[in-house]
């Protein structure tokens, strides 16, 4: 067996590698945030961080704590916030790069992860905020870690259901959105493929991730109730709503839309036709956008298509259920 095919981490880690190596250049060159993509961390996040290293309460009415704790973690080393900030996006990136490497193997098979690792870095967005103050990249980079770590096989999976549920509730505490990973995790854990299929054994382990996702943001969920009288609260409908009714999606176009909706089913309610179809605009653009620019060079996008169905025919390596082994398609 010729292992350079079937072992692609040395690539992996040359990509990633000379992947930072550029993006911290240009960080380094970075020495004041931009209006566009960085007003919520000054208007937010650093305030935010200055108020938990005393002991307040954030401020931020659409998201957790959690993006300016980390910022809090990172201050000693960085000396100010938004240094912080950019360096804190650029091991983000490196680390949702290597988790995603690390997902592709264990769930696709190691000829995704060359496609799948180039559609990731030539990512004109993923470039954009590797080196900028915001959320985006770490909330990614917990996103990622999270699946690959509950997706891996082996020994110790009573710890990396922990795990996975601690950084699930972590990365809710950055983006409120992270919730999904509740449901991810959870599908996850009922399907893949063990030699243990007990039901009581899978119960078990989903129980342990969802203490792990308790023990992260039940704190919060206790500070927000006892501020706001409601567990969970957001002001992300503000924001849903300036996006599905053509409002400037910034603090200027929003904080006029607080007197007409009060909660996410006021939203619905305003103009349900329209929020329809402004919501499957926005999916076709999404999914466009991840077939090429910005999120990926086109060719390179579209050409990573067919690679999670692309059978390796090395003894050894785990497929995707659609792909069935050389053996089984010789046999048919």
């Amino acid at each position: 067996m010729r292992h350079g095919l079937v072992e692609p981490w040395p690539l992996v880690l040359i990509l990633v590698a000379v992947f930072v190596g550029i993006m911290g250049w240009v960080a380094s060159r970075r020495v004041v945030g931009d209006y566009l993509k960085e007003t919520d961390f000054y208007h937010y996040y650093a305030p935010d961080a200055d108020r938990l290293r005393v002991g307040q309460t954030p401020k931020n009415p659409n998201h957790g704590p959690g993006y300016p704790l980390l910022l809090v973690l990172v201050s000693p080393w960085s000396g100010d916030h938004f240094a912080g900030g950019k360096w804190l996006a650029l091991g983000s990136a490196a680390t949702t790069a290597l988790a995603a490497a690390w997902v592709f193997q264990q769930l696709l098979g190691v000829r995704t992860v060359g496609p799948g690792l180039l559609f990731l870095l030539t990512g004109a967005n993923f470039a954009r905020y590797s080196v900028q103050a915001t959320s985006d990249l770490p909330f990614l980079a917990l996103a990622v870690l999270t699946v690959a770590i509950v997706a891996t096989n082996g020994p110790g999976e009573w710890a990396r259901a922990f795990a996975a549920g601690l950084l699930t509730g972590l990365a809710w505490l950055v983006r409120y959105n992270g919730v999904f990973l509740v449901a991810t995790c959870l599908v996850i854990i009922a399907t893949r493929e063990k030699t243990d299929d007990r039901p009581d054994r899978r119960l078990g382990l989903a129980a342990v991730f969802i203490a792990g996702a308790l023990a992260v943001g039940a704190p919060w969920i206790v500070v927000t109730y006892r501020l706001h009288g409601f567990p969970l609260y957001s002001q992300n409908y503000l924001n849903i709503a300036a996006m599905a009714y053509g409002w400037p999606p910034d603090e200027d176009g929003m904080r006029p839309l607080s007197a007409e909706f009060h909660t996410f089913g006021d939203v619905v309610r305003y103009d349900p036709y329209r929020f329809v179809i402004s919501y499957f605009r926005n999916l076709v653009v999404t999914v466009a956008n991840t077939l090429g620019s910005p999120v990926a060079i086109l060719p390179i996008g579209v050409l990573a298509l067919p690679e999670p169905c692309t059978c390796s025919g090395e003894a050894g390596v785990r497929r995707p259920r659609c792909c069935p082994s050389r053996q089984q398609r010789s046999s048919r």
